[in-house]
């Protein structure tokens, strides 16, 4: 080794210098850690080869065959209803029986967009690259990506309204067209969609009114499923279902669906996988209509459903396969060669997984011998307190916020990171005192107490934003449109929020280490590497 390398080598790192610099990296960290936590849902909802595959193989423009009688459909979507809340609804019970009924089962992440896109497509969210909320704001015009029911009817001429509760992400599913979407307030929805499901079924003409009340997710989102204002917004849809089974019963033409979208943890929040969340009710009801029972009915087969029993086409990419003893060449087809190309994408997907992977875990080799140098070596605390802050965010998220490790943990997003951030935020200050209490304490050569707390800091610096990382880098730097584990999809969440709050407390800790001055020889090496044994401080 040459003199100048070794000189460089050994060269001594003021203390003071190498805090500030890790608050630096501190503050630089909790940026990145926020753009990249943002960066998951950006980029979430990008289109796939599977969905290029399903518009190139669609079925043709054909015209209803002469003497079709196609009838008249409402669909009431009731947002966030549990299978169990739909079972004591008197109205539900009475609309129910008879019917086409049973229960939907939906993919992870259980978020409103994408069921709601597989709802009118009849493609699956794996194939279409829709299953976040985000979509509406990433996507241009937030229109469907391939053929709706809204279109079918468009094609015959037919009727069309659609009515929501302070809400468009479904209407604009269904139409591009701003002026066929009536968004409505709370207080008039209830009177103004009983009113236009009567007035729709005074004809028998074809057509398509779809009604979307979201009272019962808004209520279990602010206050839980036993809240007295979910309680009111069950209610509101007993009522609703109510009038929509009078009306059908007029009405022979008419087919009439009452469904939701997901349901909700008790605590109120969707996107995991609890069996709550991913099972949502369904009735249909339509004279003549054969009853049956169908159990986690796949999302994608509802507009076959309702095709079977309205007669109007099924939507042009559709893939359902179950409800049709010998389901049409086109359909097998189409499915599984937008699985194939679906299929071939996740391999590089996976492959660039490993490689984001690798690099992440280099990042926290790199962290850990940053802190060593910048602080001559390390000790006990160093692991200690990121452990430490790992494990009291992970016990105050189950134990005082009683939230499961999952998407469904988000009842309200703002208020919820807040909270998770503060659990990082103290778990950190504790890891970094037990850390530095350890090395103190039982530390060989021993160690000062400001020393002590600097290499707990900087090995939580790096900590934080290592543990994000590599979780990040777990699932690809981006959600798939493929399913991703419940846990894999929520770690990045939790540990952005976590790791910022950690960072916080870090960098509070290592600006009051150098608040105050000590001497050039404080915490040092000399020339030959034995630690300098003044005290260092300026008295």
């Amino acid at each position: 080794m040459s003199e100048e390398v070794r000189q460089l080598s050994t060269r001594v790192i003021d203390p003071r210098a190498a805090s500030l610099g890790f608050c630096l990296v501190a503050a630089g960290g909790a940026l990145l850690l926020w753009w990249l936590a943002e960066s998951l849902w950006r980029n979430a909802d990008h289109e796939t080869p599977g969905t290029g595959a399903l518009r190139q193989l669609a079925d043709p423009h054909v015209p209803v065959p002469a003497g079709t009688v196609v009838r008249p459909i409402i669909m009431l979507l009731l947002d966030g209803l549990r299978v169990d809340e739909a079972e004591q609804l008197p109205a539900m019970r009475r609309f129910s029986a008879g019917a086409r009924a049973g229960t939907l089962r939906f993919p992870d992440p259980t978020l409103s967009t994408g069921a709601y896109h597989a709802l009118v497509t009849g493609a699956p969210n794996h194939l279409t690259g829709v299953f976040t909320n985000r979509y509406h704001v990433t996507t241009q015009n937030a229109v469907a990506r391939l053929d709706t029911l809204g279109d079918r009817v468009r094609a015959l001429r037919g009727r069309e309204r659609y009515v929501g509760e302070e809400l468009d992400w479904l209407l604009t599913l269904l139409t591009p067209t701003p002026s066929a979407r009536e968004v409505i307030r709370s207080r008039d929805f209830d009177a103004a969609v009983q009113r236009a499901m009567a007035e729709f079924a005074a004809s028998s003409q074809p057509g398509l009114l779809v009604a979307h009340f979201l009272a019962i997710d808004e209520s279990a989102h602010a206050e839980g499923v036993w809240s007295e204002a979910h309680r009111e917004a069950l209610g509101r849809a007993d009522a609703l279902i109510d009038a929509l089974y009078r009306i059908q019963r007029q009405q022979p033409a008419l087919v009439a669906l009452v469904l939701a979208d997901h349901g909700h943890v008790t605590r109120g929040g969707h996107g995991g996988d609890e069996p709550d969340v991913v099972r949502a009710p369904f009735a249909l009801r339509g004279e003549g209509l054969a009853p049956a029972r169908f159990e986690d009915l796949p999302p994608e087969c509802v507009p076959r459903l309702i095709s079977l029993a309205s007669g109007l086409p099924t939507p042009r990419s559709a893939t359902c396969m179950r409800l049709d003893p010998l389901p049409p060449p086109s359909v097998v087809a189409r499915a599984a060669i937008a699985a194939d190309a679906a299929r071939q994408e996740r391999l590089y997907h996976e492959a660039r997984t490993l490689g984001v992977l690798a690099l992440a875990m280099l990042l926290a080799l790199m962290g850990l011998g940053a802190t060593k140098r910048s602080f001559t070596g390390l000790d006990a605390g160093t692991l200690l307190a990121p452990l430490v802050w790992l494990l009291g965010a992970t016990a105050g998220h189950t134990l005082v916020l009683q939230k499961p490790f999952t998407l469904s943990a988000i009842d309200v997003v703002t208020p919820h990171l807040v909270s998770v951030g503060i659990l990082g935020m103290s778990s950190g200050a504790l890891g970094i005192a037990f850390g530095a209490r350890l090395a103190t304490r039982r530390g060989r050569p021993h160690t000062t107490p400001r020393l002590a707390l600097r290499r707990a800091a900087g090995a939580l610096v790096w900590a934080s934003i290592a543990a994000f990382m590599l979780a990040w880098a777990r699932i690809g730097g981006s959600y798939s449109p493929w399913p991703q584990t419940a846990f894999a999809a929520y770690a990045p969440v939790f540990l952005a929020a976590a790791g910022i709050g950690g960072l916080f407390a870090s960098v509070l800790v290592l600006l009051a280490t150098v608040a105050k001055r000590e001497d050039s020889s404080y915490e040092r090496p000399t020339a030959d590497g034995v630690p300098s044994t003044g005290s260092g401080d300026i008295t």
